[in-house]
């Protein structure tokens, strides 16, 4: 939920306050967020196969009660950094959603109500289609999730190659980054977006053509013979190559998130902002849950 507020709502104040180019800000927050994906994986990859499952799950439980203070007292000293982040302007629609909220139905009939009164300010924007079908993409299994890497560790890949593999793919979306803040200051955002989204097609096709259908046991992640691109007897080509894919596609996929996401940073109100991209996370990991 902080992450949604302080990458879609609070950075248009602050790019506004510090009248900083928004896809510039955007950008640096990608690649900041991205960064930490490239040391992470690789790094809990390593704690894995070092030691016991038991140590390094104390260890991921340590880091994450630490990093909560951390994060709290960096969004703390933002939030007072910044005044304009405490006023908020209420939206009419939102102001009409509630009055028309039926208070004597079940609570459960209320709760429904309110998400598809919710769910209609999001329909209302311009930018919904767009919105939409960027929720749509956490519905492909072609993604680093329980999928992939399920198939790639039945083809006899470790965690620490996994975790390797996952660093890549955030490196190549640093990149995308990168090269979306320097197309959009010279084209526009919808540009930018439709050439990350053709980058990110034109990989997933490449990744997905070289996957074998097979039905075999899983098999030792320990027992890959680099010389000959082997485990247990067979090739790991198309296990390396969808996932070579998907980490390479990561570039065009985060230049149309970024140009999504600042088409709707730019058109949505900013009573309504926090309710149209918190429906639109919802979507997205409501569609991320039924993939799996």
């Amino acid at each position: 939920m902080e992450k949604m507020a302080f990458t879609k709502d609070w950075i248009v104040v602050m790019a506004e306050k510090d009248e900083s180019s928004l896809s510039a800000a955007n950008a640096w927050m990608k690649t900041i967020d991205l960064s930490s994906s490239v040391i992470s994986p690789f790094t809990a990859g390593y704690i894995i196969n070092s030691i016991s499952y038991r140590f390094a799950c104390m260890i991921f439980v340590l880091w994450n009660l630490l990093s909560v203070f951390i994060e709290g007292y960096i969004i703390i000293k933002v939030y007072s950094a910044v005044p304009e982040l405490a006023i908020r302007e209420p939206s009419p629609r939102e102001k009409e959603a509630k009055i028309k909220c039926c208070t004597k139905c079940p609570y459960f009939i209320q709760q429904i109500g309110k998400w598809l009164a919710l769910f209609y300010i999001y329909y209302q924007q311009n930018v919904f289609t767009a919105a939409f079908g960027l929720t749509l993409l956490y519905m492909t299994v072609l993604g680093f999730d329980g999928i992939a890497i399920s198939y790639a560790k039945s083809e006899g890949l470790s965690a620490l190659w996994l975790g390797i593999l996952r660093s890549v793919g955030a490196a190549f979306g640093i990149i995308g980054a990168f090269l979306y803040s320097v197309i959009e200051t010279r084209s526009s955002a919808r540009k930018s977006g439709l050439i990350g989204m053709i980058i990110w097609w034109q990989q997933m096709q490449d990744s997905f053509t070289f996957i074998r259908n097979k039905n075999e046991s899983e098999i030792d992640s320990h027992s890959i013979e680099w010389s000959t691109w082997t485990s247990g007897g067979h090739s790991i080509i198309s296990a390396f190559t969808m996932l070579i894919g998907i980490a390479v596609a990561r570039l065009g996929l985060y230049m149309a998130d970024l140009s999504i996401s600042q088409i709707m940073q730019e058109t949505v109100l900013e009573g309504e902002r926090n309710t149209v991209f918190g429906v639109q996370d919802s979507i997205a990991q409501f569609f991320s849950v039924l993939k799996r």
